[in-house]
C-alpha cells in the first residue's frame, strides 16, 4: 500500500501543497518543474503581464501541447490500424501464393520467378514505407517550427496588448 504523504511546490511563487503518494512524488516534481518553466518563458518574454494572465497563457500553452500530442497520438494510432490492415492483406496474398506453389509444384522456374517478383515487391514496399517515414519526420518539423510561430505570434499580441494598454494610460494620465 503506497505511503500518502504531502509536497510543498512553488508555482508562480505560491506555495502549494499537494498530497501525494510515495511512488508519484518525481513525477510530481517533474509536473511543476515543467509549469513553473512554462511560466517563466511567458513571464520573461512579457516580464509587467499581470500573473492572472500568464499562468492562463502558460496553461494554454501546456494544453495546446497536450491536444498536439493527443492528435498526433490518434494519428499514429490509426496509421497503426491501417498497417495491420495491410499487414493482412500481405499475409492473404502471402497465402494464396502458397496454395499456388503447392498446386503447381512441377513448374518449378515459374514459382523462383513469381518469388523474386514478391521479393522486389516486398523491397519497394519497404522502399516506400522508408519514403513515408522521411515524409512524417519533415511533416512533424513542419509542425513545431508552426507551432513556435504561433506562441511567437502569441506572445508578440500579447506585448502589443500590454503596449495598447500602457498607451492608454498615459493618454488618460495626460
Amino acid at each position: 500500500m503506497p505511503d500518502n504523504s504531502s509536497l510543498s511546490l512553488n508555482i508562480l511563487g505560491n506555495v502549494i501543497n499537494v498530497k501525494i503518494n510515495n511512488d508519484n512524488q518525481e513525477d510530481i516534481k517533474r509536473i511543476a518543474d515543467y509549469v513553473n518553466d512554462e511560466i517563466e518563458s511567458i513571464n520573461q518574454k512579457s516580464p509587467f503581464g499581470n500573473r492572472m494572465h500568464i499562468a492562463i497563457i502558460a496553461c494554454m500553452n501546456i494544453t495546446e501541447k497536450l491536444f498536439d500530442a493527443q492528435a498526433e497520438i490518434e494519428t499514429l494510432k490509426e496509421e497503426i490500424r491501417q498497417f495491420e490492415l495491410d499487414k493482412e492483406d500481405l499475409g492473404s496474398d502471402i497465402k494464396k501464393t502458397e496454395a499456388q506453389v503447392m498446386s503447381v509444384e512441377q513448374e518449378k522456374n515459374e514459382l523462383n520467378k513469381e518469388k523474386e517478383a514478391l521479393i522486389q515487391e516486398l523491397n519497394d514496399k519497404n522502399d516506400l514505407l522508408n519514403q513515408y517515414r522521411e515524409h512524417l519526420k519533415q511533416a512533424k518539423n513542419e509542425n513545431d517550427a508552426n507551432r513556435k510561430s504561433i506562441l511567437e505570434l502569441q506572445n508578440k499580441l500579447f506585448e502589443t496588448q500590454i503596449e495598447l494598454s500602457k498607451s492608454q494610460e498615459n493618454s488618460e494620465n495626460e
